[in-house]
């Protein structure tokens, strides 16, 4: 405890030395602040300048994606008041999990009247996540039916960027007032409206669209195929897999770091041994990447899922809930189909040779002619061939503050911990609540 106190006493000093930048291990201290720590925490954030306030939030953001034990709500909570826009919008994303009548009611008034349109957004957004929990306990119900009640009294504002967002909220439970929209999305020409409408299918999870998703898998812009990449991860589409395998195979090392990750995650959703192989070989291509530890860790927890869903539906009495009647034909027509493993190990060995980057000022990698210097010393002609690898060097991208968060579906079910945490069940919802509180 008194190692505790010290580290939060010693991320105080450092929050208030606008000269000095926090740490990870000092941003953690600001974890899971009780009352007592609250108290002292406030005094400081009070007279914090508005870009050490957008700093401190930037910083809980990036260590909550990277560390899922810490718990920063209270800082974020707190953080909702402030008049910087970023603040504001970074502290929705930090609480985008959070199940709080407090927060919900927050939310709802930032969605409606934040003078920032991507608060406004976020605030959608997170609407969007309280639906997930509509066919909980009663008392989630109540919240998700009052997330409901917002979002419908939103979708006629005339801001095409807010109805695309309320569209993907709502599209959370397939409400039947949006499949239209939805359609009307995929099939428009505008490239805004088309990734709307995908991502609003990556929410609904419903394969109604799975035809509209195969015809985007090849379209031009590359964020309209990332969408599409992701919506046919997440629907299972067969018929995409060997499109997705190909690009996964052959062009990994050439694709930016969303598409490369998009890739990876959809090929773990499919399952099978071929993407099994596939990304054991990409995890063994990137093994000094750590940054993408978690990236695999998830892809292999996909691939048991969904080794665990072709175990169910082999059983004669799941095979009509699982529907595997269409597939059938498509698997049998596959079994014959290119080895994609393969062609994924015949693509990193014609790869170019790659030499770590030398620490000076030069941001090119070193060419590798450059080592030919007719050294006779077989061994370090050797040790220098180690030393240059048939690896690409694939940092990802450090802009988590764009991730879509609603593709992270939470399964668990996890009620029975907000019964215990939601201490506010006497609190009743009031659809005019933002008529009751100042506007920021």
């Amino acid at each position: 405890m008194k190692n505790s106190n010290s580290k939060f006493s010693e991320g105080l000093e450092t929050l208030k030395n606008s000269q000095r930048e926090l740490t990870y291990k000092e941003v953690q201290a600001f974890s899971d602040l009780e009352t007592d720590r609250l108290d002292q925490f406030v005094k400081v954030w009070n007279y914090l300048s508005d870009k050490r306030k957008a700093m401190l939030t930037e910083l809980m953001f990036i260590e909550s994606y990277n560390n899922t034990m810490v718990d920063f709500s209270a800082v974020a909570l707190l953080a909702l008041n402030e008049r910087d826009p970023f603040v504001r919008r970074i502290s929705l994303k930090l609480l985008s999990e959070n199940r709080k009548r407090t927060f919900l009611e927050k939310a709802i008034l930032l969605s409606r009247s934040d003078p920032d349109l991507t608060v406004r957004l976020e605030a959608i957004s997170v609407l969007g996540f309280f639906l997930t929990d509509m066919e909980k306990s009663a008392r989630h119900r109540e919240k998700a039916n009052a997330a409901l009640h917002a979002l419908e009294m939103l979708q006629d504002v005339d801001d095409p960027a807010i109805q695309m967002q309320v569209m993907e909220a709502l599209a959370y439970i397939d409400q039947p007032g949006i499949l239209p929209k939805i359609r009307a999305c995929l099939a428009s020409s505008d490239d805004f409206a088309i990734c709307a409408g995908l991502r609003a299918v990556q929410n609904s999870l419903n394969d109604q669209w799975s035809e509209d998703v195969l015809d985007l898998l090849d379209h031009t812009n590359p964020d309209i195929q990332l969408e599409a990449v992701k919506a046919a991860g997440l629907l299972q589409l067969k018929k995409a897999r060997p499109i997705i395998f190909r690009m996964l195979a052959t062009e990994f090392d050439s694709v930016d770091n969303e598409m490369l990750e998009a890739l990876i995650i959809a090929a773990s959703q499919f399952g099978g041994e071929q993407a099994k192989e596939m990304i054991e070989e990409l995890e063994e291509v990137f093994e000094d990447e750590e940054d993408m530890t978690d990236l695999f860790d998830e892809a292999k927890s996909n691939l048991e899922f969904a080794a665990f869903q072709e175990k169910l539906a082999q059983h004669p009495d799941l095979q009509a809930v699982f529907g595997n009647e269409d597939e059938a034909e498509w698997e049998d027509e596959d079994s014959e189909a290119i080895n994609y493993v393969e062609l994924m190990r015949e693509h990193i060995e014609n790869l170019p040779p790659f030499v770590e980057q030398v620490e000076d000022d030069e941001d090119d990698y070193l060419d590798t002619a450059s080592f030919d210097d007719d050294d006779d010393d077989d061994d370090d002609d050797e040790e220098d061939d180690e030393e240059i690898r048939l690896k690409p060097h694939h940092h990802r991208s450090n802009s988590m503050l764009d991730i879509d968060w609603s593709q992270f579906r939470i399964i668990e079910d996890l009620s029975h911990e907000d019964d215990l945490l939601d201490d506010e069940d006497d609190i009743t919802f009031d659809p005019d609540a933002d008529k009751k509180h100042p506007k920021k």
